[in-house]
C-alpha cells in the first residue's frame, strides 16, 4: 500500500501520527490553484496601477515640455518683425500669451516670460509653474515636487 491510497481510503482504519498529518496539509495547501489567480492578480496589480499611471504622468509632463518649447519658438519669431528693443519684448510676449491661450495643457497665469537681447541674439525664455499639475498627493509624495519647466528659444536678429 502505497502512501497515498494510505491517505485516501485508510485514514478510518489508523489515524497518522500529528506531524506527518501537519505535513500533509501543508503539502495539500501548497498544491492547491484555487485562488492563485485572484491572489496574483492582487499582488501585481498595484504595480500595473502605479506604471499606467506613471506613464500617463510622464507624458502629460513631458507634453508640457514641449508645448513650452513650441510657445518661446513662436514668441522669438514673433518678435523678429519689431523694430527696437522695447517693441520686440512686447511682441514676444503677445506672442507667447495669445498662443498658451489655445493650449489646454497650459494655464497662462502660470506662465513667466522672459525676453533678453545680448548683441545681435534675441532669447525668449518660458517658464511655467507646476506646482498645480494634476498629480496625485502619492506620487507628488514619493516623487517630490516637480517644481517648474523652463524652455527657452535664441534667434539672430535680422
Amino acid at each position: 500500500m502505497t502512501y497515498r491510497q494510505a491517505l485516501s481510503g485508510a485514514r478510518s482504519r489508523f489515524e497518522f501520527p500529528p506531524v506527518i498529518a501537519a505535513f500533509e496539509s501543508a503539502r495539500r495547501l501548497f498544491q492547491a490553484r484555487s485562488g492563485a489567480a485572484a491572489v496574483e492578480f492582487a499582488l501585481i496589480l498595484p504595480v500595473i496601477v502605479l506604471i499606467v499611471f506613471g506613464a500617463a504622468y510622464l507624458g502629460i509632463y513631458l507634453a508640457t515640455a514641449h508645448s513650452l518649447q513650441q510657445l518661446s519658438a513662436n514668441g522669438s519669431r514673433y518678435a523678429l518683425v519689431g523694430l527696437d528693443s522695447v517693441e520686440r519684448q512686447a511682441l514676444a510676449g503677445d506672442a507667447v500669451r495669445m498662443a498658451a491661450r489655445d493650449d489646454p495643457l497650459i494655464r497662462p497665469e502660470q506662465l513667466m516670460i522672459a525676453v533678453t537681447e545680448s548683441g545681435d541674439w534675441l532669447t525668449v525664455s518660458v517658464g511655467y509653474d507646476l506646482s498645480n499639475s494634476p498629480l496625485p498627493s502619492l506620487l507628488s509624495n514619493s516623487l517630490g515636487s516637480l517644481g517648474s519647466i523652463e524652455r527657452s528659444a535664441t534667434v539672430l536678429l535680422p
